[in-house]
């Protein structure tokens, strides 16, 4: 395959992420205070989402099929991606199924281990009609809404709904869950909606099978708070090593370094040129060189999933050189290209490799850094890396 860049994902890097939060969760197995029915550390799940992230469904499945305990994915096509891929990993499906046609999971659900989820009263009677059709007993898990309000159950509906649940004789309860709204950045509301979690399942607990997996944690709330962890984890940006370096107003459980980025974004420059100071550059003219300059063009753009308001922001670097400074983006981002200011880069020249997102948290290409540049977040630059750029999978140097 022939194109302008290319990522590079560090498989036994994913790999090794994944011990580490384990390690963490044996740590953790024993927080008092907390509502969970298993003994020993809590279980990962895995969110697979949106083509693993961006990464690449198909390689990241396969290698978490083997480290991991569930896999969390949102839609049906995610859960038969998961199903090809990870053939004996159970699959979590959180999207709401009221509204969704299922017939195409009936064989996935068959082999026993695919979950859905229950967010509303109206979702009962499709779940039994699946898994009628099926012919199973349907493991399902009651989503409460604490605060999130995209979706799931309200607090006062919960008990009667998770009493038909139980009374359906086609159904299982087989977990119980929410979804942390602010645990990047806010660990008030994160402890209002632990707790409004707490005062609701509670009262229900002698009614749930002793097997049922209570799941709170996402990945910024297993990096915050033990008492989130419960009988199972749901993780995704932990898993590809970002996110403890962006967590507000605590100490993350597991610190920046501990877990590693696991994917690099590479290109090459493509041309090289002198301009005399005063010239504009780019679309708009949005930036005037104020010395005489030299500028690189790197072929990466918007159409490749770099975002436009790293337009005069963001930089690159370039592996084995220069990497404390990188270049900066000079200019508006085009569709299919980058202009990069190298003039205190002498040595660089068209050809040589760029690194456009880096997997060194300390340097100015690294994909928290510029997410932040970009007014954005590392799982939007994630998932909008094109899927026309090439996907490849190696180790890397130390």
């Amino acid at each position: 395959m022939t194109g302008t860049s290319w990522i590079e994902v560090d498989l036994a890097r994913l790999e090794q992420n994944v011990r580490t939060i384990r390690a963490l969760l044996a740590r953790t197995a024993e927080t008092p205070g907390v509502i969970r029915r298993r003994t020993g550390p809590a279980l990962i799940a895995a969110a697979t989402k949106a083509d693993a992230y961006g990464i690449g469904a198909g390689p990241v499945m396969r290698r978490l099929a083997h480290c991991v305990d569930f896999l969390a994915i949102y839609s049906p096509e995610q859960a038969l991606e998961a199903a090809a891929y990870a053939p004996s990993t159970p699959i979590i499906m959180l999207m709401p199924p009221a509204s969704i046609p299922l017939f195409e999971l009936v064989p996935l659900a068959r082999e026993n281990r695919l979950h859905l989820s229950i967010h509303d009263r109206s979702d009962i009677p499709v779940l039994i009609r699946f898994a009628r059709d099926a012919g199973i007993k349907l493991p399902v898990h009651l989503y409460l809404d604490s605060g999130m309000s995209r979706a799931g159950l309200d607090a006062v509906r919960f008990p009667s709904i998770l009493d038909e649940a139980l009374a359906a004789t086609d159904l299982t309860v087989a977990g119980v869950y929410t979804h942390l709204a602010t645990a990047e950045s806010d660990g008030g509301f994160m402890r209002e909606q632990i707790d409004l979690f707490d005062r609701t399942v509670e009262p229900c607990l002698d009614r749930l099978p002793p097997d049922v997996v209570i799941h709170i944690a996402n990945s910024s709330g297993t990096l915050r708070d033990p008492s989130s962890h419960r009988d199972m984890v749901r993780i995704g940006l932990i898993l590809w090593g970002f996110g403890a370096e962006s967590l507000a107003d605590a100490e993350p459980l597991i610190r920046p370094g501990e877990i590693k980025p696991v994917l690099r974004w590479r290109s090459t420059i493509a041309h090289v040129r002198d301009y005399p100071e005063g010239a504009l550059v780019g679309y708009g003219s949005t930036a005037r060189l104020s010395r005489r300059s030299r500028l690189a063009l790197v072929p990466v753009g918007y159409g490749d999933g770099y975002p436009l308001l790293l337009s005069n922001r963001g930089h690159v670097t370039f592996p084995g050189r220069a990497a404390a400074t990188g270049a900066r983006v000079i200019g508006r981002v085009n569709m299919d290209q980058i202009v990069v200011d190298v003039t205190d880069h002498p040595a660089v020249g068209a050809g040589d490799l760029v690194e456009i997102y880096g997997a060194d948290l300390d340097a100015p290409s690294s994909l928290p850094t510029l997410a932040a540049q970009a007014e954005s977040h590392c799982y939007e630059l994630l998932c909008r890396l094109s899927p026309r750029i090439e996907r490849r999978y190696i180790t890397f140097e130390p």
